[in-house]
């Protein structure tokens, strides 16, 4: 007989054997009555028993309601905490087709667990009651239930849990007729990328139940829930069939039930003969499927998804998921096409960017559910925590998933060449086990720094990982990722392939922190407020709290259409919650907006906290990273008793609880913990960090665990116990190659430290932020160790102390010092502008009387001399460099070192005395310059010479075609990086616009090749294509750049690349998203900063730069009369400034002068206006440019067009020079005035504007199209 069926009442009082769960056999009586006290329950009725313990229907004093409860035994303690940890792992989830659970309560020594009361019957009582309905009624009833207990399993399985415990007397009916899976208490993890949950020479679960791979194996998977389920849909089919209508006697008698066998082959034809014996009896659709649920190999067998929708039309579940993706119909499509795009090949990136709580999250889990529904796709994933200690932090989770996957022995290990196995080995010690060390690989090019080499072996591990399939890498929360993990990620960017890699970054600013922009950027915007408000109307029903449309209304307002605020909200009107007890039908009074703030319902369940859970939240806030439950019960002294407050926490969404045993605790948002920690005492937090650093100090991983001890003493109060633990973290950063972690690390140490100690931190840290590209503050340290160094060190760090600082745009306040280190250094120093001019005609006479050209040099030398790193020298023999003492040579160095720093920014700040530099250095460079110094003077010189529309330019056009052949032999990417930047300047000095993208985009690319201390080298040009996209009409892509380029400025406290990005032309980004307040603010701060003590007033350009932004701005805002005063005073600095001689300035003064004087006459019709047009206009036409041509062209017509609409006549003239401008646009590619001419056409032909250039802007996101085009062009009447 099958004895699951011998079952009555609510009280089943139960035999053990094979259908029992193996653990426990303890049947002792309950030690309470009904009506007992147990704490704050009232136990009214025992509903069961079990071998774990007694389930109760209670009523909970404190929250006045009725639920059940089950409490545990004691007898055994493995049991307790597989229990409380499948609780826990169940508190997360909810569904229609599961039990609700709500909490862990420890009333004395006693653990308890709260949940929902399902008022109903066990599915045995249910199908004898399906016994006495016709059979067709009975199978479809049947069917019904099976899909209710699928769907509740399907969401187990995509929250990454199985229940390992499914039988009939775990599966109940409710009086509503829906079914429901209860008992967890052996829920467990599993993950799919790895073969089991749970491995052991233990059989849990029921065995009668229990699929093959689990009896054989002890291999827990979610398919052994669906063999679970398949044995109790044949038994229940096997009663429904019976020939006898006494259901009672049949069981009594022994009837139904299949007997099962511990070997494999002899189960299968029991089960098989079962199954036939049944055939004739049951439809088709549920037979076939009970022989797929009971197939032997757990991959044949359907998915509970599957099953959830078995008989029913082909389409999508109604309830998905626990946590439902909200109105991302478009962003889910986006995401699905990108992942697509990869899959066929395709190397990129997708960044989702939103503020906290917009659903970033769900859809992340979406793509990534999207990604492993497809053959072959890999995914490995990590999060970034605002106040965790670690280096590569991101980087590191990834590499440890990656460890975690190829560990399983399905697949091959990863082949590396020796270099870059011994440096990620080094770096990630747990990637040994997964990797193979092959000699016969080749190596990287000897030389590299050590940094490269490391970038390079993440590369190498990527082309090995994507021979398995497509790569996808997740980083979340990447606005807290550290610089040296992005860094990673653009180098994967780069690396190529075959196989397509994907990389996903999830960040809550607006802001993408990486250097490479993301090829899709998903920006999520709240949600539809009438959603909002049917789901909260839904949830105050749903726990019967009425409510008036009013404060509908105003809880909706609360939301913001935020997905996280309305989930939030929506769970205060649980019993407890902040909105359960109001009557907000009645009750019109209360400010519900006020009480429903996200800050003040954290502060509601706060004050609802026992104080077992406060001590326990106080360690989760001060941990600095994930926690574990064994870690918590030691802190907290609260042992086994710590998981009621956990649950505690958990219920209330105060903290995240992930319930895999290991390091699963987390805080729930970042914002509750900023709170949280304001308002902790300081004693109460340096308490905690203290006993957090002594509990890690005792753990056998307190090497790894370096930084957070270190953080932990620091926090508490105890520097001096943390001084060897942050060095130990610094020299695990620099390990890791995480350069900016390990200068902070050593900054830290260096108040505690004295003497020789103290210094060599100071150097450490000085040197890290250097090659971390933290100018600024690797300049303060240099400072601070020239302060205490040796005389010759001395010079030395004042040295690169000035470089750091001029290059990031400090110049005004090392002015001095330069110059005294220049003279020191025999080389030219700042002068008055008449001496420098004379000085560079000398030089150059010099020059050319004593060397030969330096192209010819270059372009002739073999590949061995380019990367031997010795020089091919010019009018010196190598006797007389042989002769040299190294004094000299370390001198020599020292000024060539100077002048190839500084000829750059120097030049946007002295355009003379960066001339004299570089003529400096070419000399320097002939005689002691390797192939890449030389390369880099080289192209130096053909930028000088391409500065205006002379016969130089054509010459200096010409050495940079034959210089780039020359670098792409080289292999050198620094070469081929200032080839290609040379090319991208001498196209942006002649507005050859459309030339600029290209150029630009490979010079980035190189040097990203070659380290990332060339970020002033980047920025440097990144600032041209800001010029050429504002031209060229490409506002998405310049509000895209700029926007990483001033994030990073201010990440890096760089005021160069602050102004570069905000100034000139490129400020405009600001208003295209109609941003001219923030734009005013932002300019001044970076123009004028506070720390400088004075203006930019000695930087030439730059006030320049700043001008044109402002007249702009005075555009923007219709204020034509205060733009022509500063194209006035941009006319009167071009006349007299040294950097005049770039036509580019020129122009770019010219044509703003001429649209200015434009606008004015437009407005005004003064003539004086129309004279100053024509003035403009033929100035531009000097230029002799074909950007010039078009612009004086298109402006002209517009004169002609104002004087045809006031007179009445002219309409040709006006309409002939318009098109000739439109004509040459199109050439050019200057979309905006292409489109403005043609309005203007338009209007004179047809009395009506096109307005195509405001749909152009519309279309690409502009805020004010009608402000925007007066930066363009003339309102059209």
């Amino acid at each position: 007989m099958s004895d699951f069926l011998i079952l009555d009442g609510d009280t089943p009082i139960r035999n053990p054997g094979d259908r029992e769960t193996q653990g426990d056999t303890t049947r002792e009586e309950p030690p309470w009555s009904e009506g007992d006290e147990f704490g704050h329950f009232v136990l009214t009725r025992l509903l069961g028993r079990g071998s774990s313990g007694f389930v109760y229907r209670v009523f909970d004093t404190a929250t006045r309601r009725r639920h059940a409860l089950k409490i545990l035994r004691l007898n055994n303690a493995d049991l307790l905490m597989r229990n409380r940890l499948g609780f826990r792992r169940m508190t997360q989830i909810e569904h229609p087709n599961l039990l609700y659970v709500d909490r862990i309560h420890k009333v004395g020594e006693f653990t308890a667990l709260a949940m929902e009361e399902i008022r109903g019957v066990t599915l045995s009582k249910a199908i004898e009651q399906l016994k006495r309905l016709p059979s067709d009624q009975a199978f479809c009833r049947l069917l019904d239930l099976m899909r209710d207990f699928a769907a509740g399993l399907a969401t187990m399985h995509a929250a990454g849990l199985i229940h390992r415990d499914i039988k009939p007397l775990n599966l109940m009916v409710g009086d509503d007729g829906r079914g429901k899976v209860i008992d967890y208490g052996l829920v467990d993890t599993f993950d799919l990328a790895s073969p089991t949950a749970e491995v052991g020479n233990h059989i849990l679960g029921t065995p009668h139940y229990l699929a093959p791979e689990v009896i054989c194996r002890q291999i827990y998977l979610p398919a052994g829930d669906i063999f679970a389920l398949g044995v109790v849909m044949l038994e229940a089919l096997q009663v429904i069939t019976l020939e006898s209508t006494d259901v009672a006697e049949d069981l009594r008698l022994g009837g139904p039930g299949i007997e099962r066998n511990s070997r494999s082959l002899i189960d299968a034809e029991l089960i098989l003969e079962a199954l036939d014996d049944l055939s004739q009896h049951v439809p088709e659709l549920i037979d076939q499927t009970c022989r797929q649920m009971l197939d032997r190999d757990p991959s044949e067998r359907p998915t509970a998804h599957r099953l959830a929708r078995l008989g029913l039309p082909p389409q999508a579940p109604t309830f998905r998921a626990e946590k439902s993706l909200i109105g991302r119909d478009l962003q889910l499509t986006q995401v699905t096409n990108w992942i697509d795009s990869v899959f066929d090949g395709g190397v990129s990136r997708i960044h989702m960017t939103g503020p906290s709580g917009i659903g970033k999250t769900r859809l992340l889990e979406e793509a990534i559910e999207y990604i492993e529904s497809k053959h072959w796709g890999q995914v490995f994933r990590g999060r970034c925590r605002q106040r965790e200690d670690s280096a590569m932090q991101a980087f590191e989770q990834i590499c440890d998933e990656i460890a975690s996957r190829y560990d399983q022995g399905d697949r091959e290990k990863l082949q590396l060449d020796p270099v870059s196995y011994e440096i990620l080995v080094g770096i990630f010690p747990f990637l040994k086990n997964v990797m193979t060390c092959r000699m016969d690989y080749p190596t990287p090019v000897a030389g590299a720094s050590t940094r490269l080499n490391s970038l390079d072996a993440a590369a190498r591990m990527s082309h090995q990982l994507r021979m398995v399939g497509p790569l996808f890498i997740v980083i979340d929360d990447s606005q807290w990722a550290d610089q040296d993990s992005l860094n990673v990620l653009d180098r994967l960017r780069i690396c190529g392939g075959d196989v397509g890699m994907g990389i996903i970054t999830v960040s809550r600013e607006a802001v993408d922190p990486q250097q490479l922009p993301a090829d899709v950027t998903i920006s999520l915007e709240p949600i539809d407020s009438k959603f909002v408000m049917e789901h909260i109307a839904k949830e105050a029903i749903r726990w019967s709290i009425p409510i008036s449309d009013s404060a509908l209304a105003s809880l909706a307002d609360a939301t913001g259409g935020s997905p996280f605020r309305l989930q939030e909200l929506s769970n205060e009107f649980r019993p407890g919650g902040a909105l359960s007890k109001l009557d907000m039908n009645s009750d019109q009074d209360r400010s519900v907006t006020k009480l429903v703030s996200i800050d003040q319902l954290w502060q509601c369940r706060l004050d609802r906290l026992s104080d077992q859970a406060k001590q326990t939240l106080l360690f989760v806030v001060t941990a600095g990273g994930r926690v574990s439950t064994d870690q918590l019960a030691s802190l907290t002294g609260l042992g086994d008793d710590v998981d009621a407050a956990i649950s505690e926490l958990s219920q209330l969404r105060l903290i995240v609880d992930e319930a895999t045993g290991g390091y699963c605790i987390s805080i729930f948002h970042d914002r509750f913990a900023d709170q949280l920690s304001d308002s902790l005492g300081e004693d109460e937090k340096q308490s905690a960090n203290a006993a957090w650093a002594s509990l890690l100090v005792r753990q056998d991983d307190c090497a790894t665990l370096a930084a957070r001890i270190a953080g932990h003493w620091f926090a508490a109060g105890f520097p001096g116990r943390a001084v060897s633990h942050a060095i130990l973290a610094a020299e695990d950063a620099e390990r890791r190659i995480a350069k900016n972690e390990a200068a902070r690390w050593h900054a830290r140490v260096i108040d505690h430290l004295t003497g020789d100690e103290k210094i060599h931190h100071i150097r450490e840290a000085a040197n890290c932020y250097r090659e971390a590209d933290i100018p600024v503050e690797a300049a303060r340290y240099y400072q601070m160790l020239a302060e205490l160094a040796s005389p010759q060190e001395r010079f030395d760090c004042e040295l690169l102390s000035s470089i750091m600082l001029v290059r990031s745009g400090r110049y005004p306040l090392v002015r001095q010092s330069l110059s005294r280190l220049a003279g020191k250094l025999g080389l030219p120093r700042p002068k008055h502008p008449w001496l420098a001019k004379l000085s560079i005609l000398f030089s150059v006479l010099r020059l050319k009387l004593h060397h030969d050209s330096l192209v010819e040099d270059l372009t002739s030398e073999t590949f061995e001399s380019m990367t031997s790193g010795l020089p091919k020298l010019a009018g010196t023999s190598d006797k007389d460099r042989v002769s040299k003492s190294p004094r000299t040579d370390q001198q020599d160095k020292r000024r060539f070192d100077l002048c190839v720093s500084l000829v750059r920014p120097m030049s946007m700040f002295d355009t003379l005395y960066a001339t004299e530099l570089n003529i400096a250095s070419a000399r320097l460079a002939r005689i002691q310059g390797t192939f890449e110094q030389r390369m880099n003077v080289a192209v130096g010189e053909a930028v000088f010479h391409s500065y205006d529309k002379d016969a130089k330019r054509i010459a200096a056009m010409s050495n940079l075609l034959k210089l780039l052949p020359a670098a792409k032999r080289s292999g050198l990417a620094k070469a081929k990086a200032d080839v290609w930047v040379g090319f991208m300047f001498a196209h942006l000095i002649a507005c050859r616009w459309e030339k600029v993208a290209i150029p630009l985009a490979n010079s980035v690319r190189e040097y990203r090749l070659v380290d990332s201390s060339f970020g002033f080298e980047v920025a440097h040009a990144r600032w041209a294509g800001l010029w050429a996209d504002w031209c060229q009409g490409r506002w998405v892509s310049m509000t895209t750049t700029s926007d990483e380029m001033f994030e990073d400025a201010l990440q890096r406290n760089d005021f160069f690349r602050q102004q570069v990005t905000i100034g000139g032309l490129g400020g405009n980004a600001w208003l295209v998203r109609g941003r001219p307040t923030e734009l005013a603010r932002l300019r001044q701060r970076a123009f004028e900063p506070d720390d400088l003590g004075t203006n930019l007033g000695t930087s030439e350009i730059l006030n320049f730069f700043d001008r044109v932004t402002r007249t702009y701005d005075s555009l923007y805002q219709g204020d034509f009369s205060s733009a022509w005063d500063l194209s006035v005073e941009i006319d009167g600095q071009l006349r007299h400034a040294s950097f005049a001689k770039v036509q580019v300035f020129r122009v770019v003064g010219q044509s703003l002068s001429a649209l200015a004087a434009l606008q004015c006459y437009n407005s005004s019709l003064d003539p004086v206006w129309r004279t100053l047009v024509r003035e403009k206009t033929r100035k531009l036409r000097a230029e002799q440019l074909p950007y010039t041509r078009v612009i004086a062209n298109f402006y002209d017509g517009l004169l002609d067009f104002i004087s045809a609409e006031q007179t009445g006549s002219g309409y040709d003239a006006a309409i002939d020079c318009l098109q000739r401008a439109r004509i040459e646009a199109v050439e050019a590619k200057l979309l905006p005035i292409e489109l403005a001419a043609a309005d203007a056409i338009s209007r004179l032909r047809t009395g009506q504007s096109s307005d195509s250039l405001k749909a152009q802007m519309a279309a690409q996101g502009v805020v004010s199209p009608d402000q925007l085009l007066l930066l363009y062009t003339i309102p059209l009447p």
